[in-house]
């Protein structure tokens, strides 16, 4: 797998910095194949199987690729597999080999799940989550940097550390547990709201 440039995730090869890339305005997409870079808003209209992906975007095996300020709608449907499920980032450009992350990325999950990816299931500066389920990555569930992740009716579990972040986390509604070496890993706590839970 290779770097991506800013942020080093203990156990991986992964690096994370901020750049700006303005999305054009567009009708949303299907997503329908493993690597699929999407740059407004995508959607998937059935179960997407990327198990063994190691391919697509600078061979960082993410199933799928969101560029600044895209939207993924699971509809209710599951991502599964990638070396990552699902990474907020875009090329840096400059004749470098590396993703530069983006500022901020949305899932929609509509009870839907990203799975079984090989190392991460999310990777992004900033993402928000909800009504999803992150679950059994070889890894990280869902790991940030620079920005607050915040999920809302979501369920992570089933990964080594359920979410990473050098900032806190926000949970509404959710909950965060069964994850084999931690749940949470956070420098500025949790804040929990609703029915939220974490552990054990």
């Amino acid at each position: 797998m290779r770097a991506v440039r800013g942020l080093l995730i203990p156990g991986t090869l992964l690096f994370l910095t901020t750049l700006s890339l303005d999305s054009a305005a567009q009708a949303p997409v299907e997503v329908n194949t493993c690597g699929q870079v999407v740059t407004g808003d995508g959607f998937l209209a059935a179960d997407l199987d990327c198990t063994g992906f190691t391919g697509g975007l600078l061979d960082y095996g993410a199933a799928v690729v969101l560029s600044r300020g895209s939207t993924l709608d699971l509809g209710g449907f599951t991502l599964r597999g990638g070396q990552i499920g699902v990474i907020c980032a875009k090329p840096c450009g400059g004749g470098t080999n590396t993703l530069c992350g983006v500022p901020i990325c949305k899932i929609r999950g509509g009870g839907g799940t990203i799975a079984g990816a090989t190392v991460d299931g999310i990777l992004g500066e900033r993402v928000i989550l909800d009504d999803v389920t992150v679950r059994d990555h070889g890894q990280l569930g869902l790991s940030t940097y620079n920005g607050v992740p915040r999920l809302t009716n979501s369920f992570v579990t089933g990964n080594m550390i359920g979410i990473d972040t050098n900032r806190y986390v926000v949970l509404i509604d959710s909950t965060v547990t069964g994850n084999s070496a931690e749940n949470i890993r956070s420098t500025h706590g949790v804040r929990l709201h609703g029915s939220s839970t974490v552990g054990p």
